[in-house]
């Protein structure tokens, strides 16, 4: 008994000695991940390497286990007959064994997700749709016109009459598939911002709400801001049935909202027709909504605006509000470094890997 303790003690500590170094090395890598820019490719191919030399001693111990596990069976008589059981400290260490074992495994995996981050790449925020192929351009735009069929359903009102004499448009979207296209590029720049959890956004003008429960493929919280009265309702009883509780309606004039401080991500489509009230709802926006709040003004009245209200282009259609040229040029740059992996699959048990997982979420991969 002596000399079967030991050699489980023995066993026990050369495994753990193991994956201390892979878990260690596991560390490196993602605190180098979550450098960004400055990842130090180096560091991360020679911990990689360190992970791939303990892995390789890892499978000669696993064989010994397996044979020093049987060997360590005892006959058991059970009903039916006799069986081999190991001792109860043997099957303890196996279901341990167990774990470290899948997680070798899955290393092919995790190199690969390495792989899709170094060296860096940068990949534009908005795709160049000169470069899309014709295919996936075509079903985009099949979409857009099935979705703007489910917009006329989900709100079949007409504008109220109050509404067009405070100069609100009528409930007109943005093509579905270009404010996804913003919406990612917006998850993005949170992301180089650090600005990881508990998102929030806006959608001033959200008419029926779908853009608003769209926005909750990517932000924590979504609202829609609206003035017209059935616009409100017919989005009120989309989020009832639609959103888990993360979307809400904000019923009133936008030009007197006093609450875009409490937003990341700002989306407004000229809603107001009327140039002079426009103008105001803009600078509104600009000078009440937090420095480096993401604005998405996808439409071109507010692009000549937008340095004199002391917002930075980062895009054609996105800015920062309260932010210079050179900061959002250089954020740019880091989001662009961003994966675009939104819903990453999360794991209910603790994995060796947890930590290259979880910077790489950070990072959207």
């Amino acid at each position: 008994m002596v000399d079967e303790t030991s050699k489980l003690q023995d066993m026990k500590d050369r495994l753990q000695a193991i994956s201390d170094v892979i878990f260690t090395q596991a560390n490196v890598i993602a605190e180098e991940l979550l450098r960004h820019r400055k990842i130090d490719q180096d560091r991360i191919f020679a911990a990689q390497h360190a992970i791939t030399h303990q892995i390789h001693l890892l499978r000669p111990c696993l064989l010994e286990f397996d044979r020093a596990y049987h060997a360590a069976a005892a006959p058991i008589d059970v009903t039916g007959g006799t069986r081999q059981i190991a001792p109860p400290d043997w099957l303890a260490f196996k279901a341990e064994l167990g774990h470290l074992r899948n997680w070798a495994n899955e290393w092919n995996s995790i190199r690969n997700l390495i792989a899709t981050q170094v060296p860096p790449r940068r990949v534009p925020l908005e795709p160049v749709r000169k470069r899309v192929p014709v295919n996936v351009t075509s079903a985009a735009e099949a979409g857009d016109r099935a979705f703007d069929r489910l917009r006329k359903a989900v709100n079949p009102h007409k504008q109220t009459e109050s509404a067009k004499e405070l100069g609100s448009f009528a409930d007109i979207a943005l093509p579905q598939s270009e404010f996804l296209d913003l919406a990612l590029a917006a998850w993005r720049l949170l992301k180089a911002q650090r600005r990881m959890e508990e998102t929030r956004f806006l959608d001033v003008g959200c008419g029926s709400g779908l853009k608003v429960l769209s926005a909750l493929e990517f932000f924590s919280r979504a609202n829609g801001l609206e003035i017209d009265p059935a616009y409100a309702d017919a989005a009120r009883t989309l989020f009832e049935t639609a959103s888990d509780g993360r979307a809400e309606v904000l019923e009133g004039d936008a030009i007197d909202f006093a609450s875009y401080d409490l937003f990341d991500v700002i989306y407004f489509y000229r809603p107001i027709s009327k140039l002079e009230k426009l103008w105001q709802l803009e600078e509104r926006i600009a000078k009440t909504a937090r420095p480096g709040t993401v604005l998405i003004a996808p439409y071109g009245q507010f692009a000549p605006r937008a340095e004199g209200l002391g917002c930075a282009a980062v895009t054609s259609r996105i800015y920062l509000a309260g932010t210079g040229p050179r900061k959002a040029a250089s954020l740019r740059v880091d989001a662009e470094l961003i994966g675009t992996t939104t819903a990453p699959p999360r794991r209910e048990l603790r994995s060796i890997w947890d930590p290259i997982l979880e910077a790489s979420r950070q990072r959207g991969f």
